[in-house]
Order: C-alpha cells, then structure tokens, then sequence
C-alpha cells in the first residue's frame, strides 16, 4: 500500500521563507526573471483554486532560496570590499547605525 505525499500550500512555503503568500505565488507563476526557477510544480489539477505541491519538492525549494539569500550578491561577489561596505537594513529599510542612533537616543533623554 503506497501512502500519499504530505501536500503543502502558498502559506506553508511563505512561511517558511518568511514573505508573503502573494510573494511566493509570484515566485510560482510571474514570467521573466520573478518566477524562480525551480519552484515546484502544483500537484492539484490547473483549474483548482489552490496549488497543492510535494512538502519534500517544497522543502528543497525553501532550502535553495534560504542558500541564496545567504550568498554574497552577484555583481559584488567579486569584490568583497563593495559587498562588506553595504550597510544592512530591516525589512522597512532603516540601517542598523539609524536604528542604534535612535536607541541611543530615546536613552539618553530624561524621563518626566
């Protein structure tokens, strides 16, 4: 008796990646260079509302997109000296330096 593969949907992936589901149904299905390229195929017939895909085709996707993202960016990999110098941001893109600034401070201010 063969047992059925555990099915994932978008929020399982988005949440693993930590994006949006609207992010990652764009990963799945946008043309040119937003689609990624091995996103895995829905499992669910074409005209079903939700994709459905493999958790172990899912998971290996997630595991190749968290390797990217952790690679040094490619027009800077050659130049580690650009790459370091970059200042890193949140996800509302406010630098680490401002934000520490801004800690510093509300600290420094007298309470009433």
């Amino acid at each position: 008796m063969a047992t059925m593969p555990e099915l994932v949907d978008y929020t399982y992936i988005a949440e693993k990646l930590n994006v949006t589901a609207q992010t990652v149904r764009v990963y799945a299905t946008a043309k040119g260079s937003q689609r990624k390229e091995g996103f895995p195929k829905s499992v669910a017939p074409e005209t079903s509302r939700s994709p459905l895909f493999v958790k172990e085709e899912a998971d290996a996707f997630i595991e190749r997109r968290i390797a990217e993202s952790k690679a040094p960016a490619r027009l800077n990999a050659n130049r580690p000296e650009i790459a370091t110098k970059r200042p890193t941001t949140d996800r509302k893109g406010t630098t680490e330096a401002a934000v520490s600034a801004a800690a510093e401070k509300r600290a420094s201010k007298p309470k009433k």
